[in-house]
């Protein structure tokens, strides 16, 4: 069996093409490959960054206990001078009691010796 000219351009060309084809589906497959791989590293990436958020929150919620702790200590120091200025006062009215309560006992006592002296 024999092949016309005609024939062998034809099958020539289907052959080029076919070739042409298949380089360019190499190329696209190369790509795909590329992406797929450029995907996978995202992929790594994300995983990442998400350890590095949980990580993150864990950080949040000990500076947010450390921060309750400080809060706590800071009334306690500002309402330390309210409590000694009260401490204060009540020692003030126990000295003045105590004051009074003399003057007036030292007068009491003052008057019946004059009362017993006459």
């Amino acid at each position: 069996m024999a092949v016309s000219d005609k024939e062998f351009y034809e099958l020539k060309a289907n052959s080029q093409a076919n070739a042409k084809e298949i380089t360019d589906l190499r190329l696209r497959v190369s790509d795909v490959e590329k992406k797929q791989e450029m995907l996978y590293e995202m992929n790594s990436n994300i995983a990442l960054i998400a350890q590095s958020l949980k990580q993150v929150e864990g950080d949040v919620g000990e500076v947010k206990e450390n921060q309750k702790e400080l809060s706590s200590k800071v009334s306690t120091l500002e309402n330390a001078p309210a409590k000694e200025t009260l401490d204060n006062i009540k020692k003030i009215k126990i000295a003045a009691i105590t004051a009074v309560t003399t003057m007036i006992a030292t007068g009491v006592a003052g008057a019946i010796i004059v009362a017993l002296a006459k």
